[in-house]
């Protein structure tokens, strides 16, 4: 697996914040943290950490990792472990299931989803 220069600097920021800034414990309590920080990077945290927990990444489509993160901002920032896991469930069970609304349906909509690649998302308004 290639691991781009952006994809190490994210990986290193996060380490650092959950070590160097007090975000360690269990993950629970790191994935509320990050959504607190709200919409943005903190998010953006709080899903990678989902998916590294749930074992999933680089074969989801971007639309599919909105649709996590969005449903992690819509916890707000007082998301107990109860609502963080039934949320991972929820999105796992999803992605397996395949649901089409999840999906891009069309080639063009395919293209557009591959052409975000690693850039990172900007329209938190128009969908949270």
């Amino acid at each position: 697996m290639k691991i781009t220069k952006r994809q190490l600097r994210r990986i290193i920021r996060e380490a650092v914040e959950e070590t160097y800034l007090g975000l360690e414990g269990p993950w629970h309590e790191v994935v509320a943290a990050y959504i607190a920080r709200g919409p943005g990077k903190g998010s953006q945290s709080a899903t990678n950490m989902v998916l590294n927990k749930l074992h999933m990444g680089p074969d989801l489509w971007r639309t599919q990792e909105d649709i996590l993160e969005d449903m992690l901002i819509n916890l707000g920032p007082n998301a107990t472990p109860e609502q963080i896991d039934a949320v991972s469930i929820e999105f796992r069970d999803g992605v397996r299931g395949d649901k089409p609304e999840w999906m891009p349906q069309t080639r063009a909509e395919m293209e557009v989803d591959w052409a975000r690649a690693g850039r990172p998302r900007t329209d938190y308004d128009r969908r949270s």
